[in-house]
């Protein structure tokens, strides 16, 4: 099957994305229990309905974390599905020139919705760019979004000290 249409710049700068994550990964490999890239996918249990039970519900992120705790929670022959029925602790989503910011903004709501507790997506094709951070207010019992444009950083409050340097994106990307 062929792979779906990605602009070479999106690709480009999810592999910066992914490396910086890694890297991130592998400084605190203690607190994490698998880290995914757009070729893996999560089964969110939270968003299927139990009168259906063989719709399910796959999303597929650019990059995402499993923090150690949320993973050692999965049976192992729940950690060996194809679709590891988990919600990952932090997302990222790249938009590339493909997509659409209203789809992109609703599969957000999904993430966080489904228990992600950071989601951060990511328009460079904006002038200026756009850095929206998701997550789910508990008081106003609903998904809220932070928007920033023109980040030169990303800092993670869910991963502890992850810093996203969006330079080094946007020059992955030949958009200078």
């Amino acid at each position: 099957m062929p792979p779906l249409p990605v602009h070479i710049e999106s690709s480009a700068g999810e592999c910066q994305i992914n490396f910086q994550v890694c890297r991130w990964c592998e400084d605190n490999e203690n607190l994490v229990g698998v880290i995914s890239s757009s070729r893996g996918a999560f089964r969110l249990l939270k968003l299927e309905d139990s009168n259906y039970p063989n719709k399910r519900t796959i999303l597929s992120p650019d990059c995402a974390v499993v923090l150690k705790d949320r993973w050692d929670s999965l049976t192992d022959d729940a950690k060996r599905t194809s679709y590891p029925p988990v919600a990952p602790n932090f997302v990222i989503e790249l938009l590339s020139k493909y997509d659409s910011a209203q789809l992109l903004h609703k599969k957000m709501l999904q993430w966080v919705n489904a228990g992600v507790d950071e989601a951060i997506s990511i328009d460079l094709n904006m002038d200026p760019s756009e850095v929206r951070i998701y997550s789910f207010d508990p008081d106003a019992n609903k998904v809220v979004w932070d928007t920033k444009e023109d980040s030169v950083e990303v800092r993670s409050r869910v991963l502890e000290g992850f810093v996203l340097n969006m330079q080094k994106v946007r020059r992955s990307m030949y958009l200078h």
